[in-house]
């Protein structure tokens, strides 16, 4: 089992959102529960995509559009909407053009 800290010191807002009730930290990881039972860990709670309802996280299309022979780095982003919430945004570094 490991170990965190108790509670912040002399922080009692700090502590009412990091700590639940009976002790346990926040740690702010979403996972999602496979059908199986196990849990895949999708990313962090601030860096969930909220678009239209629908959570995305950046760490699964990362994940995915790295595949493309020609990406050499991809970074996911949520950008500001008003109307879904979120959209989703892509930057890449690409070796040559690259036809999505």
């Amino acid at each position: 089992m490991g170990y965190t800290i108790g509670a912040y010191f002399n922080a009692p807002e700090a502590n009412r959102e990091s700590f639940t009730d009976d002790g346990f930290y926040r740690t702010g990881g979403v996972v999602r529960i496979n059908l199986d039972g196990t849990l895949t860990v999708i990313g962090r709670s601030n860096d969930v995509i909220n678009k239209g309802g629908e959570k995305i996280g950046p760490d699964e299309l990362e994940a995915l559009l790295i595949r493309f022979l020609r990406v050499k780095e991809v970074a996911v982003f949520a950008i500001e909407d008003h109307i879904m919430g979120h959209r989703i945004g892509v930057a890449m570094v690409t070796e040559g053009k690259l036809v999505l």
